[in-house]
């Protein structure tokens, strides 16, 4: 609908209902941000407590065995590779494709890596991918770790990332190669052992539940 004004142009009357349909249609897509599964009453450095909470997270998932074991093993693949600090979101990225996959284990599996853990694991997975990347200088574990532990006392995952890079080719492609072969092998006794565990508990609840049920008749 028109309106003329009274030097006889047309103008729109709807400008405002227009402006809000063009910000609609170039509307930025959100990424959605994983929730940190670990339990916020107990200590980051309670690594015991923490693994318990989480176990105990995931048995109590609606979701099937092998959606949680395969998260889990998503999450423990993308734990090893070097990107500590946007683990849980690449993980979710990862996930969201697959339907089968569930989210809340992948982010929960990342935490194989964490401020206590992640130095020797780093450490660990840049001598194997020396073996799979010819180098021209292997460093020692000990100047590994000293260099790793400045890097990750910069602040901010962008600071943390030029860190990780200006630690050279050498050091940090070999790094992402042993992160992606351990994070392999190791995701595979992760699935098994995942789903043994959720569905050996489900079976002893229904069992216990079944029991219960005979004992009132």
């Amino acid at each position: 609908m028109t309106a003329k004004p009274e030097n006889g142009t047309q103008c729109p009357l709807n400008q405002t209902e227009n402006h809000a349909d063009n910000q609609s249609a170039t509307q930025e897509i959100s990424i959605p941000q994983p929730e940190d599964p670990r339990d916020p009453k107990i200590p980051w450095y309670d690594l015991a407590g923490q693994s318990k909470a989480l176990w105990k997270k995931l048995i109590h998932l609606n979701a099937d065995p092998h959606d949680i074991a395969l998260g889990m093993a998503v999450g423990i693949f993308i734990g090893f590779l070097p990107i500590m600090g946007i683990q849980m979101t690449v993980a979710l990225l990862v996930a969201l494709p697959f339907r089968r996959v569930n989210k809340v284990a992948a982010t929960a599996g990342v935490w194989i890596t964490n401020p206590i853990t992640v130095i020797p694991i780093y450490a660990f997975i840049y001598w194997v991918g020396t073996f799979l990347y010819p180098t021209s200088h292997v460093i020692t574990a000990t100047t590994l770790m000293s260099r790793m532990t400045d890097v990750l006392k910069l602040d901010g995952f962008v600071a943390q990332t030029k860190g990780f890079l200006a630690l050279g080719v050498d050091i940090f492609l070999p790094m992402c190669i042993g992160g992606a072969v351990v994070g392999a092998v190791a995701a595979v006794p992760t699935y098994i052992f995942t789903k043994k565990l959720i569905e050996k508990y489900r079976a002893g609840k229904s069992a216990k539940a079944t029991g219960a049920a005979n004992d009132k008749q």
